[in-house]
């Protein structure tokens, strides 16, 4: 599953998402899309989390991001 975060990660310009709306792979590529314009660290993993979250780790830090229930973000957040 992590593989639709990083494919969102890398993504230049593309102008949709090629998951079917409202997958677990939509989402993931949604935040990995988010997560690069962020401008953070660099992820080394990604896993949807409970609800509408995906739970990113990098080399320091795990980082939530949140959706709402018509999967608008809603925020990012350090853990740890």
């Amino acid at each position: 599953m992590s593989e639709s975060f990083f494919e969102g990660y890398n993504a230049q310009d593309v102008l949709a998402n090629p998951h079917l709306w409202s997958s677990d792979n939509w989402l993931l590529f949604e935040a990995g899309c988010l997560f690069a314009k962020r401008g953070t660290s660099t992820p080394v993993k990604a896993i949807k989390s409970r609800g509408y979250s995906v739970r990113i780790f990098t080399q320091a830090n795990q980082w939530i991001m949140r959706f709402d229930k018509r999967l608008n973000f809603e925020g990012l957040e350090r853990l740890s």
